[in-house]
């Protein structure tokens, strides 16, 4: 004897493939979504004159630049220290975070956090000399236009 199975229409397997359709969609959405809302963004050609303080106390003025995708400051080549690549994402509330590295062969690494907050900076600097304990700064500015 042939045996031929018929398949049997389930109305149940097919709203539960509907609905698994439906929420693979919506995860590919949202993912995609959240991937253009935290894009990197460009800082380029702008200027911040910041006050740099150590312990609370007033260290220092700088001028921190960002410039064909790199981060530096005046008195960066001074000590040895080059421009470095930054990364910036843009937050929901429209702030700007990031970070940046710049290294010295003499005098070790500073690690740069910042926000930007339209025309405004603030962030911490994290100085590690190699020779003694990280130094941490904390710097406010604005835009220099």
């Amino acid at each position: 004897m042939i045996s031929v199975d018929v398949y049997k229409f389930d109305l149940r397997q097919s709203i539960s493939f509907f609905y698994f359709m439906k929420y693979i969609s919506l995860f590919i959405i949202v993912f995609f979504i959240s991937r253009v809302a935290f894009s990197q963004v460009n800082l380029d050609d702008r200027k911040f004159v910041v006050n740099m303080f150590r312990d609370g106390m007033h260290d220092s003025f700088d001028t921190l630049y960002f410039a064909k995708g790199n981060f530096t400051y005046f008195t960066a080549r001074k000590y040895g220290f080059q421009p470095a690549p930054y990364k910036a994402k843009e937050k929901k509330e429209g702030n700007v975070v990031g970070t940046a590295t710049n290294e010295s062969k003499t005098n070790g690494v500073i690690v740069w956090n910042f926000v930007v907050m339209n025309d405004s900076i603030a962030g911490t600097a994290s100085f590690d000399t190699r020779v003694q304990n990280p130094v941490k700064y904390d710097f406010t500015g604005k835009e220099l236009k």
